[in-house]
């Protein structure tokens, strides 16, 4: 058995002390003598300064082409500064130039349809990179956490980009995408926390999970017209986005997708057939709710929008979900109107500031169970004012959780004395309906305030 061993332990000795056939001018190479082809690997000593590779070399008497880098050829050579790679070399194996912490020069073949996956991966110091011509596929993680890459020219002929391309790239300001790519993926500029303006290709059709989370500068983009899918976390934490118009292509916008970012306000067309939880959770420059398609208003939504004061749910809405309003602290007028039947557990939970709830249905609302009352209010309702219609109030005083607001009143009905048209009236005033439903914010249309009826053009 010991003899076994040993016969092992020499033998692996052996193919570590010989990984490399040649070493020619500090390049260590692999002979293929079949194909007459030399492939660069890694030798004894890591490769440092700058390096250019030949399109060809002689061993032994006979002429080999540089055709392949392997895998671990430059892999953490924390030394080298600068790579040309020649004409000749047709394939590059993933992770070739992986943590090369001081390269900040790579000039690649200009045949290249394919960069390999993992490339330039943790080459913090990466600023000039010289992509083929004819790349079709920006491949997985190629440029991961290159946090000096400020800028990057993609070619034309792209038609791919794919997960984590540029992940973390700290130092990118901007990015255009060429018109023939069609795919982004996952994460592709995911991190990139100086990136501020980016241009999308019209071919773009949707915006992957997390593209461009954590991208605390960016202000400047559009979606093309014919996209049609926003993923999950696309633009979370986005703290610079201020607005982002979704065009009428679009048909399901998933989980988070604007979930901490900057917007001030926000437009759903009504091409949009989906929406996930938590769409605007923790957007605290979010001041209004002036559109909304969906009889729903899914788990979170709103969840944390600290700009939110006066809370008017628009008429379409049926059932609002558990946590929707959940931590929006600065609220302290809710209107909720007749159409609204169900509201679940903690939909107005931690809104600690509240002072009047409007409620116009008649029947009571649905709540969630029979257990969890404070759950859906928080104990702030017993300093609020509830205000309900007239001939409903015994019910609202008799029933939990309505039975626990401090105050219950009537709501009054409003009188008409006269018409105007004057656009200027419109102040942050009480303003009504014609049905005697209070808004916080009038749109077009005929409304009244101070008893007078105004037309809000």
């Amino acid at each position: 058995m010991k003899k076994i061993l040993f016969t092992l332990v020499f033998l692996l000795v052996s193919i570590t002390a010989s990984a490399y056939d040649v070493n020619i001018n500090g390049i260590y190479y692999n002979i293929n003598p079949i194909e007459k082809a030399a492939i660069v690997t890694k030798g004894e000593v890591n490769y440092q300064g700058d390096v250019n590779l030949p399109s060809n070399i002689s061993y032994k008497g006979d002429d080999y082409t540089v055709k392949e880098i392997s895998g671990d050829a430059f892999r953490d050579c924390m030394n080298i500064q600068s790579l040309t790679i020649p004409y000749s070399v047709t394939k590059i194996a993933d992770n070739a130039f992986w943590g090369c912490v001081s390269l900040r020069k790579l000039v690649l073949p200009d045949h290249m349809e394919k960069l390999p996956e993992g490339m330039c991966a943790f080459c913090s110091q990466l600023v000039d990179v010289t992509l083929p011509s004819h790349l079709r596929t920006l491949s997985r993680a190629a440029f991961s956490q290159c946090a000096s890459l400020s800028s990057i020219t993609l070619p034309e002929d792209l038609l791919e980009i794919e997960p984590y391309a540029f992940l973390d790239c700290t130092s990118l300001a901007s990015i255009v995408i060429p018109h023939h790519v069609g795919t982004l993926r996952e994460s592709a500029f995911e991190g990139c926390t100086n990136l501020v303006s980016v241009r999308l290709s019209d071919n773009i059709t949707s915006v992957p999970k997390r593209c461009f989370a954590s991208c605390l500068k960016l202000s400047e983009i559009s979606l093309p017209t014919g996209i049609r899918y926003i993923g999950k976390e696309a633009f979370v934490s986005c703290e610079s986005l201020t607005r982002l118009d979704i065009p009428n292509s679009v048909t399901e916008i998933d989980d988070k997708a604007f979930s901490g970012s900057g917007l001030t306000s926000f437009n759903i067309p009504s091409s949009v057939t989906r929406i996930g939880e938590s769409l605007y959770m923790g957007c605290g420059q979010l001041t209004s709710i002036l559109s909304w398609p969906f009889g729903s208003i899914p788990n979170s939504t709103f969840m944390e929008c600290m700009g939110l004061v006066d809370l008017e749910i628009p008429e379409i809405v049926t059932h609002i979900g558990p946590f929707a309003f959940k931590g929006c602290s600065n609220i302290q007028t809710i209107i909720i109107s007749k159409n609204t039947s169900w509201i679940e557990q903690k939909a107005f939970g931690d809104c600690q500031n509240v002072k009047d709830v409007y409620i116009y249905r008649e029947k009571l609302p649905s709540v969630y169970g029979q257990d969890r009352y404070d759950g859906i209010w928080g104990n702030y309702k017993t300093n609020a004012t509830l205000h309900v219609p007239a001939s409903a109030i015994e019910a609202y005083r008799s029933t939990k959780p309505w039975s626990d607001f401090g105050t219950i009143i009537a709501i009054e009905s409003t009188g008409v004395e006269q018409v105007s048209s004057d656009k200027s009236q419109v102040t942050s005033d009480e303003w009504y309906t014609l049905e005697g439903i209070r808004v916080a914010q009038p749109r077009k249309g005929v409304y009244i305030k101070n008893g007078k009826k105004v037309v809000v053009r």
